[in-house]
C-alpha cells in the first residue's frame, strides 16, 4: 500500500510541478548549464585559457572541419590555422609588432577578418575593430581612442583611408592595404607580403605575458553617453558571451550563419567566439540581404541563425513564397525582437527555437530567455542572480538620475514596476569601462547604490520583471537612438549638422518613425498637454504678428525716398553684415549705384512698350548696321522729329500716338544674379564702399533689383528711391537688343 501511494505521488509530482511552475524543466536544464558553464570558467580563470587557445584545440581535434565558408569558398579550421601563421609572420616582419601593442582592423565580413584577429592573438596584440561605415572625422576619433600603431584596412576602403592619410602619417602610423600592389604614398600593401611567409606555428613565448585581464580587443560602442568609445574587452570578458550560444542550445554539429558586423560584439563575440567555443562551421556574408536569406539558408544548410529585431521585421515584410518553411533553420538567437515580429515569424517560417538575449558590449550583466516565452529579452534565475548581483531600480525620467530614499540610497523597484538595471561590479562581474577615457567609464559607474561604497554598472536601460520572472525591455535613457539596429548617438549626429557654417545650434533626439520598429519608440514629455497646446497656438500667432511687423518696417525702408534708409532695409532682408568702416565715406545710395552699367540682351529684336505718366509714348526705328558702336538717346521733344548721324548709320525718332504692341521687354532674375557676380570691384564697389558687397549679396539682391529694374522699364523711370532720371532703351545690334540703362 506505501510503495503503491509513493509510485502514484511520484507520477503526479511531475504535473503539479507543472501547473505550478510550466517553466520547471527549463530552468532544470538551465540550472545544468549554469553549473557547467561555472566550472569552466572557474578552470579558465585558474589557468589561463583564452579564446585562441580553444580554437588551437579544436584544429587539433578535428583539422578537416570546416570552419569559414564564404560565397563559394570554405576553409577547414586546419586551414584557418594556417592563414593566420602566415599574416603573423609578415606582420612579426614589417609591422615590427611586440605583445601588447594595439592594431586597428577596418574590414567587413571575409575571412581576411577572421585571419587578422587570429594572428594578432598569436602574436599577444589586441586588434580594435573599426566601423567600416565611419569615415573622416568619426574615423580618426574611434582610430586614436584604441592608440593603435597600425591600421590595416580591406581593399575596398582605400579611399576611407586616403581621407585621412595626411593625419595618419603626422602621427607616424604604419597602413597598410589587403593588395597585392599600392602606389599610394604611405600605404604599404599586405596581401603579397603574407603569401611570402611561412605558414609554420608560431611559438606561445611571442604572447608570454598576456593573462585574463589583459585587452584582448577594443570594440566601439555609442552606449548612453556620446560619441562611440572603445569598450575594453579582455580575455575573461569575450568568454562571457561565446557562452551564449551554449546556453541557448547550439551544438558542435550545427551550422551558424554570421551575417552581423564581426566589428560589432554580437556579430564576433556571440556568433564567431562563440561557434569557436562550440567548434561550429560558421557561414559567413559580407552584409545582411533580406531576398537571399532563405536562399543562403538551404543552399548551406544553415541549422542556427543570428538576428537583431530589424533583421526579423525585414524578413517578414519580404514577398511571401510556397518555400518559405523549407529550410533546416532549428534556431535563432539574438536581440531586439518585437512581439508582433516573434509571432508573425514563428507563423510564417515554421517552429523555429528562438533565444531572444539581453547584454551590453561593455556590460557586465546579461540574459536569455531560454524560456520562451514571447515578448521577453530574458529570464530571472536565482543561481544566475547569486552569481551576478544586479537589480532594477526607480529612475527619475525627468531629472535623469535614479531615486534616492531618505537614507541617499537607491530604491529597488517590486516586479511589474519599470527600473533602471544596475549589476555589481566585482571580481565575478567586472567591468573594464573605455579604452583611454576615464571620464566615461566612471560615467557608468554609480556608487553608494544599495550600501556605503558599493558599485554598480549603469547599463542606461529600463527593464521590467512580470510575475513569472521574464525581463521586458522598455526603453533606453541618455543619448542614443536605434537605428537599423545600430545604436546612434545624437551628439554625434548633432556635431554633423553644426558642422554646417549656416547651422548655429542643433538637437538631436530619437523619434518613432512610421512602419519602423527599430527607432527610439517614444519620447517623453514634461509638462501639461493643454498648455503644451496652448503655447504652440499662441506661438504661432505671434510669429505671424511678428512677420507682419517686419514685413511692414521693410516696406516703410524700400518706400523711403533716403537712400540710407533703403540700404538698412537692405542690409535686413539679405543679413548681410560688414564692418563700419574706419574712415568717412559717401553712402549716397543714388550716386553709388549709378557707378555700375547693367548690360541685358535677348535672342532676337522685340518691338518695346515705352510708358510713362509724364511722357509720350515714342517708337525707334533704327537702321543700324551690325558695326555700330553702341550710345544713349534722350528722350526728344514730342513735337519734332530728330535724326542723330554717325559715320556708319542714321536714327531717325518720330513722335507718335499711344499704340499697343505685341511683346514687352522682362528682365530675368539670373540675369541679374549674374550681373552681380560679374562686377568689378573697382568700378561697383556697393553702397557702403566695400568691394565685395554686391558680389556677397548677389544672389539675396538679385530678386529685389529684378523687380526695380522691371518696373523702371515699364515706367521709363528710375523709382524715386534712387536718383531720379529717365531710362530709354536703346538698340545696339539687329540680331538683339542691347540696353543700357541711362
Amino acid at each position: 500500500m506505501i510503495a503503491y501511494i509513493l509510485c502514484t505521488a511520484l507520477a503526479v509530482l511531475p504535473l503539479l510541478i507543472y501547473f505550478r511552475n510550466p517553466y520547471f524543466l527549463k530552468d532544470l536544464t538551465y540550472t545544468f548549464i549554469s553549473i557547467y558553464v561555472g566550472i569552466r570558467m572557474s578552470r579558465i580563470k585558474k589557468k589561463f585559457y583564452s579564446i585562441l587557445d580553444r580554437f588551437l584545440d579544436k584544429v587539433a581535434e578535428h583539422p578537416h572541419k570546416k570552419f569559414i565558408v564564404y560565397e563559394e569558398s570554405s576553409y577547414t579550421y586546419s586551414q584557418a590555422d594556417r592563414e593566420s601563421n602566415k599574416v603573423a609572420r609578415a606582420l612579426l616582419t614589417h609591422a615590427h609588432l611586440k605583445q601588447g601593442d594595439t592594431v586597428a582592423l577596418f574590414l567587413g565580413n571575409e575571412p581576411w577578418f577572421v585571419w587578422m584577429w587570429l594572428a594578432l592573438s598569436k602574436l599577444g596584440c589586441t586588434a580594435s575593430f573599426l566601423n567600416v561605415n565611419i569615415r573622416s572625422k568619426s574615423l580618426l576619433h574611434c582610430f586614436s581612442c584604441c592608440e593603435a600603431k597600425v591600421l590595416i584596412a580591406g581593399a575596398d576602403l582605400q579611399g576611407a583611408i586616403e581621407e585621412v592619410l595626411p593625419t595618419l602619417k603626422q602621427q607616424g602610423i604604419l597602413v597598410f592595404i589587403l593588395r597585392e600592389h599600392c602606389h599610394v604614398d604611405g600605404i604599404e600593401s599586405l596581401s603579397d607580403k603574407i603569401q611570402m611567409e611561412s605558414d609554420e606555428p608560431l611559438s606561445r613565448q611571442l604572447r608570454a605575458s598576456i593573462n585574463i585581464k589583459s585587452p584582448a580587443v577594443y570594440i566601439y560602442t555609442s552606449g548612453t553617453t556620446g560619441l562611440p568609445k572603445a569598450a575594453v574587452i579582455n580575455h575573461e570578458r569575450v568568454w562571457m558571451p561565446a557562452f551564449a550560444l551554449t546556453f541557448a542550445g547550439v551544438r558542435s554539429d550545427d551550422i551558424v550563419y554570421i551575417y552581423l558586423p564581426l566589428y560589432h560584439s554580437a556579430g564576433f563575440l556571440m556568433g564567431l567566439c562563440g561557434a569557436i567555443e562550440k567548434g561550429t562551421t560558421v557561414v559567413l556574408r559580407s552584409k545582411f540581404s533580406a531576398s537571399n536569406f532563405w536562399n543562403d539558408c538551404r543552399k548551406y544548410n544553415v541549422t542556427v541563425i543570428q538576428y537583431i529585431g530589424e533583421v526579423m521585421r525585414y524578413l517578414c515584410n519580404t514577398p511571401k513564397r510556397d518555400n518559405d518553411k523549407d529550410h533546416k533553420v532549428r534556431l535563432a538567437v539574438g536581440n531586439g525582437i518585437r512581439e508582433d515580429t516573434w509571432v508573425e515569424f514563428l507563423e510564417r517560417f515554421g517552429n523555429i527555437c528562438i533565444r531572444e538575449c539581453y547584454g551590453a558590449t561593455e556590460g557586465n550583466v546579461g540574459f536569455i530567455n531560454y524560456g520562451g516565452k514571447i515578448g521577453a529579452m530574458g529570464r530571472e534565475h536565482f543561481l544566475y542572480k547569486m552569481a551576478c548581483k544586479y537589480a532594477l531600480i526607480r529612475f527619475d525620467t525627468e531629472k535623469e538620475e535614479p531615486v534616492r530614499d531618505s537614507r541617499g540610497f537607491c530604491v529597488e523597484v517590486p516586479r511589474g514596476e519599470t527600473g533602471l538595471l544596475v549589476a555589481k561590479i566585482g571580481k565575478r562581474t567586472p567591468f573594464s569601462g573605455y579604452a583611454k577615457d576615464k571620464q566615461q567609464t566612471d560615467k557608468k559607474k554609480l556608487r553608494d547604490v544599495f550600501e556605503k561604497g558599493d558599485m554598480y554598472f549603469n547599463s542606461g536601460d529600463l527593464l521590467k520583471i512580470d510575475d513569472e520572472g521574464f525581463l521586458f525591455f522598455q526603453d533606453r535613457i541618455g543619448d542614443t537612438f536605434r537605428w537599423k539596429g545600430e545604436n546612434v548617438a545624437t551628439t554625434e549626429v548633432a556635431d554633423h549638422l553644426l558642422a554646417v557654417d549656416f547651422v548655429e545650434e542643433a538637437n538631436v533626439y530619437g523619434v518613432k518613425v512610421p512602419g519602423n520598429n527599430d527607432t527610439k519608440s517614444k519620447i517623453i514629455v514634461i509638462g501639461d498637454r493643454a498648455l503644451y497646446k496652448q503655447a504652440r497656438i499662441t506661438l504661432t500667432k505671434e510669429i505671424k504678428s511678428a512677420k507682419r511687423i517686419y514685413s511692414q518696417k521693410l516696406e516703410e525702408r524700400l518706400s523711403a525716398n533716403n537712400p540710407s534708409s533703403v540700404w538698412r532695409g537692405l542690409q535686413e532682408i539679405t543679413s548681410y553684415r560688414h564692418p563700419p568702416p574706419t574712415v568717412e565715406v559717401n553712402k549716397d545710395l543714388a550716386n553709388e549705384l549709378n557707378t555700375f552699367y547693367c548690360r541685358f540682351e535677348m535672342d532676337r529684336l522685340p518691338r518695346l512698350t515705352l510708358r510713362s505718366p509724364e511722357t509720350l509714348l515714342q517708337t525707334l526705328t533704327t537702321n543700324t548696321p551690325s558695326t555700330s558702336p553702341p550710345f544713349t538717346l534722350p528722350i526728344p521733344d514730342s513735337t519734332t522729329t530728330t535724326t542723330l548721324s554717325n559715320p556708319d548709320s542714321t536714327t531717325s525718332i518720330t513722335p507718335l500716338t499711344p499704340l499697343s504692341f505685341s511683346l514687352k521687354l522682362r528682365i530675368h532674375t539670373e540675369d541679374v544674379s549674374r550681373l552681380f557676380q560679374k562686377q568689378k570691384p573697382r568700378k561697383a564697389p556697393g553702397p557702403d564702399t566695400s568691394p565685395s558687397c554686391l558680389i556677397t549679396c548677389g544672389e539675396q539682391l538679385a530678386p529685389i533689383f529684378t523687380r526695380i529694374f522691371n518696373r523702371s522699364l515699364e515706367l521709363c523711370e528710375i523709382p524715386s528711391c534712387f536718383k531720379r532720371s529717365t531710362i530709354i532703351p536703346v538698340t545696339i545690334l539687329l540680331q538683339g537688343a542691347d540696353m543700357t540703362p541711362s
